[in-house]
């Protein structure tokens, strides 16, 4: 018999497998059988004629099984939201497909989420929604709020791909909770800030979600404020983990002047478990900005891995945070790590920012033509910092390679591992303030000025085997206790004695 074990009796175990087999494939069949186009059911899609009530109409008439909502090509003039009711849903668009929301509506005065009902909403609490090859538009001003795509509360597993999100305060907005999320390959350009309800100038928005994964987009610099904003839903407080943010290109917005301070391209507010990864940055005044919402450890912006990519041709611009990755002294990062990343003809404040963090590895980066700036500025203390095998060329005059501790600053750090370096500079190689125990070993200091400075408080650990060449000075020393821990060092490949 088919269902035999051994031919001894019946295997139930098969039976059962097999049985979810043909429902899993029914239940995928029973999406699949609604399909409606919308040209057959009352839209006209001619950019003349409104289209929302029709389309409202199909969305309304599916049960839980769902379906799909095809737009055939055309430009589909919408006054109001579209609202997603059912799970199971699809709404997928043609070639030359446009969903052109008109703002005629919005009112004039802000309240609750915004004054404009536009855009594709998605109810709380479905599961299992794709939104694919839709040219999705409006022309949203500076006094008007709206998303291109609203998910709302505790909604699961969404694709969103391969659509177009054009003029709008934020491309898509995931409110709450939602979680098993997938964007991809998706266009986002012309968002725009709303100085009245101090928001917007959004690409993504990612509030307290888990378990996303942004890959393969296109931020265009045409986004005000960020392109990706990774944060906390301020009614509640609920932190966001568990997300990957890999092969997409991102530009900085370029503006004469720029209204808030905190124009960088991608902020992450109190969430944790990212891999940032094999993606370019570039233009803008600054890109990855870690910060906190309050005080309290599930509010730290920690685990956080940013791998191979490429940051180049940053801006200075008055009022405003310049820098390709920095922290500020709310983040309180544990487990960062900067590795393999490749800066070129940046003007920056900074290239890299930590300020209050633990167990910091910043590895194998490569710095070129830094136009202005330091590579390494690390504000207040900083506890197990390595810094390893990090390649800086082009340092300009009257900055440095590494400023650790700020002076002045009665914050110290400790555990700081400095190994196997090369730093090129105009300026300085590296500034120890407040440094109170580490070593640095092992690094080729190609400087015109300083080697290392030290200043503050007393210094213990090891300077050895570091090779000096050029430096109008070696080491100067500012704090006490340091002559002595400095031993087998070169200078143009002498040993300093």
């Amino acid at each position: 018999m088919m269902f035999m074990k051994n031919n001894q009796g019946f295997n139930i175990k098969k039976w059962l497998i097999l049985i979810g087999f043909f429902l899993h494939i029914n239940v995928q069949a029973n999406v699949q059988e609604v399909i409606i186009n919308v040209k057959e059911v009352g839209a006209k899609g001619n950019g003349i004629s409104d289209d929302t009530r029709a389309i409202q109409n199909i969305l309304n008439s599916f049960d839980e099984k769902g379906g799909t909502v095809f737009f055939p090509e055309g430009t589909y003039l919408l006054s109001n939201k579209l609202v997603v009711k059912s799970n199971n849903i699809i709404i997928k668009g043609d070639v030359n497909c446009i969903l052109s929301f008109s703002t005629k509506n919005c009112s004039k005065e802000l309240k609750g989420d915004g004054n404009c009902d536009l855009g594709i909403h998605v109810s709380p609490n479905l599961k299992n929604i794709t939104i694919v090859n839709l040219n999705i538009k409006s022309n949203t001003t500076d006094q008007m709020v709206a998303y291109g795509i609203n998910v709302r509360d505790f909604v699961e597993n969404i694709v969103i791909s391969n659509c177009i999100l054009d003029g709008f305060t934020g491309g898509i907005l995931f409110n709450r909770l939602n979680k098993n999320i997938k964007c991809d390959d998706n266009i986002f350009r012309n968002m725009t800030f709303v100085p009245k309800a101090k928001a917007g100038g959004y690409g993504i928005v990612y509030q307290s979600s888990s378990n996303t994964s942004t890959t393969g987009n296109v931020f265009e610099n045409t986004i005000y404020r960020h392109a990706l904003y990774y944060a906390r839903n301020p009614k509640y407080s609920e932190s966001g983990q568990d997300h990957v943010f890999e092969n997409n290109t991102v530009y900085g917005s370029v503006q004469n002047e720029y209204l808030t301070g905190y124009e960088l391209s991608f902020k992450i507010l109190g969430n944790s478990n990212f891999r940032i990864e094999n993606n370019s940055f570039i233009g803008g005044v600054g890109h990855i900005w870690m910060t906190r919402y309050k005080t309290g450890a599930d509010q730290n912006c920690n685990n956080i891995v940013i791998k191979s990519n490429t940051f180049k041709s940053i801006i200075n611009r008055p009022k405003s945070k310049v820098y390709a990755i920095g922290s500020d002294d709310q983040a309180n990062s544990y487990n960062l790590r900067i590795e393999n990343n490749t800066f070129t003809d940046n003007d920056v404040d900074y290239l890299i920012k930590i300020q209050e963090a633990t167990k910091v590895f910043i590895v194998n980066n490569v710095a070129k033509n830094i136009i202005k700036g330091d590579f390494l500025y690390v504000e207040g203390g900083a506890h197990d910092l390595n810094i390893i095998g990090n390649n800086i060329n082009g340092i300009n005059t009257n900055y440095s390679a590494f400023v650790i501790g700020e002076q002045g600053n009665k914050k110290f750090s400790s555990d700081i591992l400095m190994r196997n370096n090369d730093i090129k500079s105009q300026g300085n190689g590296i500034v120890a303030n407040n440094l109170v125990k580490g070593d640095i070993n092992d690094n080729n200091f190609y400087v015109d000025n300083i080697g290392i400075v030290f200043s503050g408080m007393n210094y213990e650990g090891v300077i050895s085997n570091n090779r000096f060449f050029k430096s109008k000075q070696v080491i100067s020393v500012k704090s006490n206790n340091v002559s002595q821990n400095a031993r087998g060092n070169y200078f143009n490949g002498k040993i300093i004695k």
